[in-house]
């Protein structure tokens, strides 16, 4: 049964298109959802582990911060300035470019999770979202990645076994 704050927090992540005038809502399955957080906590750790050097890797990786879903508002190439396509990826994360600049207008990496049995988002619609974000930031978005899980059931039609395939798409 669905209560006020779930309700709202699931019906608040949406794509929008205004060129084709569609709005797609996006509900988080757990699954994906747990998956999402662990990958975005072993990837800050990484970046941790990687900010403790003294090189230009160090010194890039000190300036990258996780930001969840964070709703993108990008410009419509061919539409006037107002018009924009919304979207909310599932995880996110931005590079701190310097202070007199502050954080980069849009992030540098997205990431997308879905399950093949769903129809929250399939690896056609990642790729469509994928080209998306990097056209309308006109490459500011530098990677894409989607991790796409698949399970296996077992003969009584239950998930049991999961694997993970990785998709990136680049500028």
């Amino acid at each position: 049964m669905w209560r006020g704050k779930e309700l709202t927090m699931t019906l608040t992540r949406y794509d929008y298109d205004p060129v084709n005038h569609r709005v797609a809502f996006r509900g988080s399955p757990c699954v994906p959802t747990r998956m999402a957080w662990e990958v975005k906590h072993a990837i800050h750790l990484q970046l941790r582990s990687i900010s403790e050097g003294s090189d230009t890797a160090a010194s890039f990786a000190k300036n990258v911060r996780g930001v969840g879903s964070a709703t993108q508002l990008f410009p419509v190439p061919g539409y006037p300035t107002a018009t924009r396509s919304r979207h909310d990826p599932d995880f996110s994360f931005l590079h701190i470019v310097s202070r007199s600049s502050g954080i980069s207008k849009y992030p540098g990496v997205i990431m997308e999770f879905s399950e093949s049995d769903k129809t929250n988002l399939n690896k056609k619609d990642v790729e469509h979202l994928a080209r998306k974000y990097i056209r309308y930031s006109k490459g500011a978005v530098r990677a894409v990645v989607c991790v796409e899980i698949t399970y296996s059931k077992d003969e009584d039609g239950k998930k049991e076994k999961g694997k993970a395939e990785l998709s990136v798409w680049r500028p």
